[in-house]
């Protein structure tokens, strides 16, 4: 069934498009080494999402896992998101897409990739389908869980040691009544790790300049997966320096100064957003 066919409520299909589009301008602009990091972090936060055992009709079998790594990794580039439409279609929720779906998936082309049995161009291809089906996804997700109240977290890109800027600002908002944590110095892992442990609604990512564009886009990579309901907004030099930051980087918005970025949070949160 073509994609078109499918309610326009169980999948973003321009959601998944532009995600495609980003991929191909990053594998363009990126070092083959960041584009393998890339693929590998989405193997590797996926493979450590909880699967638990689920006993229903909508887990998928061994054989639908294989048939969707197949697709993933196929020449028609919508024959993986097609399935997962298809299972949406059939009642399959969100979560279950991501934990039973996905993550099997992601496990598994890791698994050809150390033992030889796709190559690294198959395996980036399939993860990169992988990573754009669940920005198609992306949008049901929120729907159901709702965001959090005025909490958020504000992170230097590892690797940043300019602070000043991003401790001013977090000043700033918590004197707007927001409760915001600030992290500097901390590693891609740590980041990520603090990132998933709060319900945050907005997590405030600085870098300076493009030097930390690669550091970027694989933390807001790791965050889509690990936390999927928070407003990634960037900030910091970069942002002038590269105007097309949310595009390449995933990010869902970028602000230049305090006030701008007071002006969408408290946007983003308000009762009628």
């Amino acid at each position: 069934m073509p994609a078109e066919d499918f309610s326009s409520n169980i999948f973003d299909l321009n959601s998944f498009n532009r995600a495609q589009d980003e991929i191909d301008r990053l594998r363009s602009r990126l070092p083959n080494k960041d584009v393998q990091a890339l693929a590998r972090e989405v193997i590797v936060r996926l493979a450590q999402r909880p699967t638990p055992t689920l006993a229903h009709h909508a887990t998928p079998s061994d054989q639908d896992i294989d048939a969707l790594c197949h697709a993933l990794v196929s020449d028609d580039p919508d024959a993986a998101m097609r399935m997962i439409m298809q299972a949406r279609s059939d009642g399959v929720s969100v979560a279950d897409l991501y934990l039973y779906y996905l993550a099997v998936s992601a496990r598994r082309l890791g698994a050809w990739w150390d033992n030889d049995l796709a190559t690294f161009v198959d395996v980036t291809v399939g993860v990169s389908r992988i990573y754009s089906i669940m920005r198609g996804l992306h949008p049901y997700w929120i729907r159901t869980k709702g965001r959090a109240g005025k909490m958020a977290i504000f992170a230097n890109v590892p690797g940043e040691d300019h602070t000043l800027g991003i401790t001013m600002a977090t000043d700033l908002f918590r004197q707007d009544g927001w409760s915001i944590d600030l992290e500097v110095g901390r590693s891609h892992d740590e980041l990520v790790s603090n990132f998933e442990s709060e319900d945050y609604s907005v997590i405030g990512l600085s870098a300076s300049g493009r030097k930390s564009m690669s550091a970027l886009i694989r933390l807001v990579l790791a965050i889509r997966i690990s936390n999927p309901v928070a407003y990634v907004l960037v900030g910091g030099n970069i942002v002038a320096e590269e105007p097309d930051i949310v595009s390449l980087s995933g990010a869902d918005g970028a602000v230049q100064d305090v006030p701008q970025a007071l002006r969408i949070m408290n946007r983003l949160v308000a009762p009628t957003a």
